[in-house]
């Protein structure tokens, strides 16, 4: 008798989750590379690959919801720097040629600065990591997707 093929191996690296997903004849294994999520089920029992196709779906949409999170507080982060230092430049005389620029532009660029490094401590990453991390949200929603759709051999 032949070992089991294996029909299909997913990997994914979401953030700090990695996991790689093995549809096999006979089994479905979900292997998380980091241990948090470790399981191997019976593809015998249908309604067990169902329930594990759904708990690493909702893996999934939680790290998809995770990001867009992140991204959004770091968005709100830089309008009230912004609007702190323009409060701050209001009561300031706003001068002609390059005391202008000093005096208009840099508070507005410094208030920015900080609050990007305020929320650097205190989500761990800046505002340009949280932005390139959208193709690791579309990589969810593809792998959600596929997910949803394969579906084991029946033995």
């Amino acid at each position: 008798m032949s070992s089991p093929a294996t029909v299909s191996v997913l990997e994914r690296e979401i953030g700090d989750l990695k996991f790689r997903v093995q549809f096999r004849m006979g089994t479905i294994t979900v292997d998380s590379l980091n241990e948090r999520y470790l399981k191997q089920l019976d593809s015998a029992n249908a309604a067990s690959n169902k329930r594990a196709l759904r708990q690493i779906g909702g893996l999934l949409k939680y790290a998809d919801e995770t990001r867009q999170r992140r991204m959004l507080l770091s968005v709100f982060v830089i309008a009230v720097g912004g609007f702190i230092a323009l409060v701050v430049r209001s009561g300031v005389n706003a001068g002609e040629g390059w005391a202008f620029y000093v005096l208009n532009i840099v508070p507005v660029l410094a208030g920015i600065g900080v609050c990007m490094f305020l929320a650097r401590l205190v989500w761990g990453k800046d505002l340009l990591t949280t932005m390139a991390s959208r193709s690791a949200i579309r990589s969810a929603r593809n792998a959600d997707e596929v997910l949803r759709t394969i579906e084991t051999p029946s033995s």
